[in-house]
């Protein structure tokens, strides 16, 4: 058996399939590391890299033969077309899933805002009690939050921000101008909306105190500029007297959005 192919073409083959074996282990390793979107990206990542490598280790074959088997020769095609059909849709759908999250769009109108323009400070005991304030609104809604599998429920009405300093898709906590930007372009492609923050606790802990009230008079000067509103939840007993009396200095005790009729 002998080579078939330049022994330069040779070369490049066995470092090529080198490479392609080397990133599919890598990503395999990662499969069990992450949830969500880039829990499947990886996942696709990997099976579309292993077809890519089989894909070469038959064409490498291929260059030690002189009489080439159809039916195999037939293969090698459909494996690479298999295995860049799987890159493709992996890479455009974690785009998509990424652009959702920096640049939520809204893909219906859910009718007039019924929530009067303004900037809200809401104090609850329990989680459900932030769906039950929502309920009842119109409004497209941005919420960032700890827990975005809360308002799941809202469907395509509620975007979701996920902060968390522990998930690479998630935005860090000490990121405040990426959430206000996110914000901002969110305010920008709805017209009118509701921003709810509930987790204000977990931003203080990773920044302090002045540096969340400063950010959040930013946004509300914002979204009172784009006649939306924003809410900001706090569970009771999370922060000191001093610093919820600050924060009503700039916004509005509320218990619900929509006044009764």
């Amino acid at each position: 058996m002998e080579l078939t192919v330049p022994f330069w073409l040779f070369i490049m083959d066995i470092l090529l399939l080198l490479c392609m074996a080397y990133a599919t282990v890598h990503s395999f390793r990662r499969i069990s590391k992450y949830r969500g979107s880039l829990h499947r990206f990886v996942l696709y990542l990997t099976a579309s890299l292993f077809m890519a490598t089989l894909g070469k280790s038959m064409q490498i074959i291929e260059d030690f033969s002189y009489h080439y088997n159809m039916e195999f020769r037939d293969i090698v095609p459909i494996v690479y077309f298999v295995s860049i059909i799987g890159l493709i849709y992996a890479c455009i759908n974690y785009i998509t899933k990424i652009e959702q999250k920096i640049f939520p769009e809204i893909y219906m109108k859910h009718g007039k805002l019924k929530v009067e323009p303004g900037a809200y400070l809401f104090l609850f005991e329990d989680e459900n009690e932030l769906t039950t304030l929502l309920q009842d609104t119109e409004a497209s809604v941005l919420a960032i939050t700890r827990n975005p599998e809360g308002y799941s429920k809202f469907g395509t009405r509620v975007n979701k921000v996920w902060v968390s300093m522990a998930v690479e898709t998630a935005i860090p906590p000490t990121k405040l101008h990426v959430i206000q930007d996110m914000v901002i372009n969110f305010l920008k492609s709805v017209g009118r909306g509701i921003i709810l923050i509930d987790c204000v606790e977990y931003l203080i802990l990773y920044n302090d105190f002045p540096a969340v009230f400063k950010f959040l008079t930013a946004l509300k000067d914002y979204v009172l500029l784009m006649s939306s509103t924003l809410v900001v939840a706090i569970k009771r007993g999370t922060l000191s007297e001093r610093e919820l009396i600050i924060l009503e200095r700039e916004f509005k005790r509320v218990e619900k959005l929509i006044k009764e009729e």
